[in-house]
Formats: structure tokens, sequence, C-alpha cells
């Protein structure tokens, strides 16, 4: 049986509509054509028999149909309900057939693009009056539940029949893989994450203490070499001053120049690229020096910064009028002839952003690098500081304000944000987690079984033997087979330390490409070793030139209406090397080796509770730990199977991984 189904729940605060926080609450479901409530101010009946008579339906059903059903089920499961049925999320079926293409993924958008039906108003007026959704008059609640639930049946007869198109039928057995994968990330979720709220704690204080000492000796830095001009260590472009000693003089000719700001799909464009001798003149012709100041307070407002309005009764105004001098400081700032900063050279176009220089963290370690004493201390000091910054507002402090009464996290897994297929993770980013123990934020992940341990398995170089195995270069497969250390290679080429060499190692395999000479030189020495891929690369967007459309193995497709020949290639050189490559290894190889080792600890205390990029993590019950790895290795051995059952796709690349276990995240071994 096929059922559809929608559901309405409370919500304590905006964003939290979890079923993990007990304040919330399941109110309503729409599953065909019965409407079942549950926690609702008007309904008298039994919720009893409610959720016996969903229950039941659940039990007949084959395949449930809902439009962002991850969400649904996370409710139903942790409500006590079971379903061990298939499924079909309209919504990823929909970002499947987009083809790539940004466009909402809203259910009255979708319906609105496959012509179906007409989706109600969202009781947005109702909850914005201050009702909750428990308190929405049962009969309103009810033609809004029941029409949702009509609309996503049609939604997915029209994406059915979609499917059935010349290109799109391939696209059926990785819509078939989304879906079992979105089972496997709705138990991730509800697994949840154990955080050790102690160490949270006191890392909060460790590293906070950190920020503030480094901010002070940040600012006595700028003060040392800029005199008395305010600077915030917060902005890029007022860095720039500190770093660049320049600061641009009009910025719509600096865009205009290197042709910034946003193309017809509304990406931000690569800055234009010049001869090095051409960039230089520009730079010199665009910017201005900035030069040491002193300070002296102003005479107007004797320091103060402002000047006080005085209302008809003598007494001051509320509003204050800014000294226009002084400009809020108390101070008039006098330039001398000096350069301020530390003048350093940009290297190229590569450099170069809306507001004067980059100062992401790639470009500052490549300063940083390359000086020495005052200016390679102070780069350094901002690298870390914003590192800092960041990890601090985005996992200490988020992880704080989001952990359960369980001491739990249950991150957001989304299947339909990125254009890779690649997962994101919300509410906090879990994919993202530094990985050293210089911010060891990991270290609070931690087994919420006493003498419980955790399991880390991490896929070796996967994007690489992908590349191999889809150009099926002869000496990426020979290095891979003889177990050639590539980044060694690339090493030996660069006369530089391994560990410095991993920057640039696989760069040339995602279109991308680097400003300094050791990147462009080992550009060169990849193209060489590796043509095979070289040239498979051009075949691609050979042929996505042609048809407009990039095909990846396992029938993913991304639609490029807009692709021109450009450059010696295409405009979207960058994206036809970058999807085939990171797709079939994040996005199709790496879920179905979740799902296998899904399938294998079914029924076990073991859970599965993370997968960043090419890595899965377990939570493993202590005499368990064992038998997860041993399925482990069987699933990730089962892949190459896997692949071939589901896409027909013979992989004849090896993968090797590695697996690490302990009390924590962060102080995993390798067994």
């Amino acid at each position: 049986m096929i059922s559809v189904l929608d559901i309405e729940t409370t919500f304590t605060k905006e964003g939290d509509n979890t079923p993990y926080n007990s304040e919330n609450k399941l109110v309503s479901v729409g599953v065909n054509d019965e409407y079942l409530f549950f926690n609702h101010s008007e309904y008298d009946g039994d919720s009893n028999v409610s959720y016996h008579r969903l229950q039941s339906i659940l039990n007949e059903t084959t395949l449930l149909i809902g439009h962002n059903l991850k969400f649904d089920l996370s409710w139903l499961l942790e409500c006590g309900f079971k379903y061990s049925g298939k499924v079909w999320d309209t919504m990823i079926a929909e970002y499947v057939l987009l083809r790539g293409q940004k466009k909402s993924l809203k259910l009255s958008e979708c319906c609105e693009r496959r012509e179906v039906g007409n989706k109600f108003s969202t009781l947005e007026s109702a909850v914005d009056s201050g009702l909750g959704v428990d308190n929405i008059p049962i009969k309103d609640l009810e033609t809004y539940g029941r029409n949702d639930v009509a609309i996503t049946k049609s939604l997915y007869e029209k994406q059915k029949e979609a499917y059935q198109g010349k290109l799109t039928g391939k696209m059926i057995p990785h819509l078939d893989m989304l879906n079992e994968f979105l089972l496997v990330l709705t138990d991730m979720e509800r697994n949840g994450i154990q955080i050790d709220v102690d160490y949270l704690s006191d890392l909060k204080k460790i590293l906070n203490k950190e920020y503030m000492s480094l901010k002070v000796k940040i600012n006595n830095t700028i003060q040392e070499v800029m005199g008395d001009t305010p600077i915030n260590i917060t902005s890029p472009e007022q860095l720039c001053k500190v770093i660049y000693s320049r600061e641009i003089i009009d910025k719509k000719d600096w865009a205009t120049t290197f042709g910034l700001g946003l193309d017809e799909n509304g990406r931000r464009r690569k800055p234009m690229h010049f001869p090095s001798n051409t960039f230089s003149n520009i730079i010199d012709a665009q910017t201005k020096p900035v030069y040491f100041t002193i300070g002296s307070k102003c005479k107007r407002c004797h320091g103060v910064g402002y000047i006080r309005k005085t209302n008809a009764d003598g007494r001051p105004s509320k509003r204050l009028n800014v000294c226009h001098k002084c400009k809020k400081q108390g101070v008039v700032l006098t330039e001398t002839s000096k350069i301020a900063g530390f003048n350093v050279k940009p290297k190229s176009s590569y450099n170069i952003t809306a507001n004067g220089f980059s100062l992401d963290t790639t470009n500052l370690e490549y300063i940083a690098d390359r000086q020495h004493g005052k200016l390679k201390v102070f780069v350094s000091d901002i690298i870390r500081y914003k590192q800092l910054e960041k990890y601090l507002s985005t996992f200490v402090d988020k992880m704080r304000n989001v952990v359960f009464e369980d001491n739990r996290l249950h991150p957001s897994f989304n299947q339909t944000v990125t254009v890779t297929g690649r997962l994101s993770c919300s509410d906090p980013n879990f994919q993202n987690i530094p990985r050293g123990d210089k911010l060891p934020i990991k270290k609070v992940v931690v087994s919420r079984f006493e003498n419980g341990e955790i399991i880390d398995m991490d896929f070796s170089q996967l994007e690489f033997r992908v590349a191999a195995f889809l150009s099926q270069d002869e000496q990426a497969m020979s290095d891979i087979l003889n177990g050639v250390d590539i980044h060694q290679i690339a090493a030996d080429a660069l006369n530089v330390e391994r560990q410095d060499a991993k920057a640039f190692t696989f760069l040339p395999l995602y279109g991308g490409s680097s400003g300094d000479e050791i990147g462009k030189k080992w550009n060169e020495t990849f193209k060489k070793r590796y043509k095979g891929i070289i040239e498979w690369q051009i075949e691609v967007e050979d042929l996505t030139l042609q048809t407009k459309v990039l095909l990846s193995k396992s029938g993913k497709q991304w639609f490029f209406p807009d692709i021109e020949r450009k450059w010696g290639g295409s405009n979207k050189y960058t994206q036809t090397r970058n999807y085939p490559v990171q797709s079939f290894a994040t996005a199709d190889i790496v879920p179905v080796a979740c799902i296998n080792l899904h399938n294998q600890i079914a029924g076990m205390k073991s859970k599965i509770i993370n997968t960043v990029h090419d890595s899965i993590i377990i939570d493993a019950y202590p005499t368990e730990v064992n038998d997860v790895i041993a399925k482990l290795k069987y699933s990730c051995d089962n892949i190459k199977q896997s692949l071939f059952e589901r896409y027909k796709i013979n992989f004849n690349i090896p993968l090797e991984y590695e697996i690490k276990k302990g009390y924590n995240w962060l102080d995993t071994k390798t067994i």
C-alpha cells in the first residue's frame, strides 16, 4: 500500500520544532484520506485511538510519501511509531529533477513547477497572531492538512512521470539510494551525539581566555604599525590596510576593472586575471597608500567625541551630534609621511576581492609561511584569532545552546543543499568541525555508554581513487595499486614538506588553481603525470558543451543551459571537473557505505552518529565494539558489489580506509 503523510507539530521557539525537546508536541497527522489529532486544545477524542489507527496504516504501508519526509519520520519514530517500508521524499525527488539548478524546494513552489493543484495559505497569519498550531481551530487545521496531503500525492505522481523521461530515467537508481539514505540519516539524527558538557564548559573558558589575550596582542601591534588610526580587526577591509598598506580609491572602478560581481546565475565571479606587470600597474593606479597617523584631542569636543544639543529648557537632549572633525573618536588624526602597516605586495588577481585583497586562511598562511619577524607573528595571530572566533561561535556556543536534556546534540543532516549531493549539516555544522588538537572541539564528543567507544572510519584518498576510476588513467591506477604516496610525490616535486604539499595535491582534480608559483608548478607536474585524468576532464567538458548536461556514473545529472566555450575550455571549467569526482565519492560511495553499515548493525545498541565527507562515526556499546568493527569492514569491503547491484558500475579501483577508536572523538587511535 502507498501512503501519503503530513504532520503538524508545536514548537517552543523559532527554529526549534524538533521532537527531542520534551516541550514540543505532535498535534495532528494527515495520512491518505484520514486526519488524526493527538495534542490539540479543541480535540476531545482519545489520542490512543488515533495512535493505533496511524500505526495500523503504517503496518500496511510499503511506500511512504511525504515532503521533507525526514522531519515527519523523526517525529513519528520519536513518538513511538514504527515503520519499516520504503520512502519517497518529494523534496529529494524534486532536488534530483532540478539537475543542479538553484530553485526553491518549498512544497508550494515544487507544486507550481509541476503544475499541481493549489496550496492553501500556510497558516502564517494565525501563527503570527500568536496562535500555536495546537490552538488553530481544528476545522482550519484539518482543511490545511488534508490539502497538503492531496497536493503531495499529486506532486509524487507528476514526479514519477518525469522520472520516466529519456534522460531522467537514469536518475531512478540514484533517487532510490537517496531515499534509502534518508532512513539512515533519520536514525542518525535521532541517535544524537553525546556531549561531555563539563569539558565543553571548560573548553569555552580556555579558548575565550586565549581569544581575548590575542585580541589585545593584535591591537597593540596594529597601534605600533598604524599609529592612532582605529582598526576593527573583524573587518577584512580594514585589516587589508594593516597588511597591504593600501586602500581602494574607488570601489566601482575596482569592481569593473577586475570583473567582480555576480554572473547571470547569481554566482560570484572570479576576478579577471592579468599578467604580473599589468596587475602591479592596476594596483598602483587604483589604490593609495595608507599612512601612519598621530592623534590629538579635537578642540571642538575636547576629546569627548560628541557635541550635546540642549532642549528649550536647557536640559541635554538624548540625541547627540557627532563632532564632524573627530568622527566619534574624540581625536583628530594627522597623517605622517611614513607608510603604515606591513606593506605586503599582493600576489596576483587571485588575491582580489570586492573590498581589496583576500585575507582568507589559505592566503594568510601563504603570507605567514614566506615572512619572518613581526609580520609572521602578526599574521599567525590573525589566523589563530579568526579560528577561535569562528569555532567559539559556530561550535562551542552553538553546542551549548542546542544540547538537549540528555546532553545530546541532534544535528540536522541535509541532502538537498549542495549541488554535488555532498551532505550539509546544521545546528551545529558537524561537517566542518576542526580536525586537530589546536582546537580540540572533537574531544567533547564521547560515548553515551559507560566504557563505550567512538569508532571513526576514514576512507583514504577517496576522491583521487574516484578520479582514477572515472578516467581509467593508467599511471593513477598503477600508483594506487602499488601504494604510492601521492602527497610525497607532490612534496618531492615542490621541494616542500609532505604536510605542506597536501594543500596542492588534489587541487587539479577539482578544477582548482593556485596563483603562487608552487601551486602552478604542481599543476604542471600533475598534468604530465596523470595525463589520462586531464584528458578525461576535457572530454567531460566537451560533451557537456554539446549536450548542456553533465552526467555522473550513478545517474545524477547537472543542467548547464548557459555553458559556452571560453578561455580555451568553458565558463563551467571548475564545475565540470569538480562535480563528477566529488559527487561520486561523497554523494554515492559514502552513503552506500552508511546504508550497508546501517543494515548490518540493525538491532544492535551501537549507533551511527555522524558522517563527515569521507568518514563514518559510530558510538559503540562496550561489548559490541569488535563486532561493530567487523561489520564496518564488511560494509566498506562490500561497496564494490553494492555499486554494481545499484548502478551496474564495475568499480575496479581498491578502496582503502583507516579505522580508529577511543573514548572521545579526538583521541581515537588507529587499530
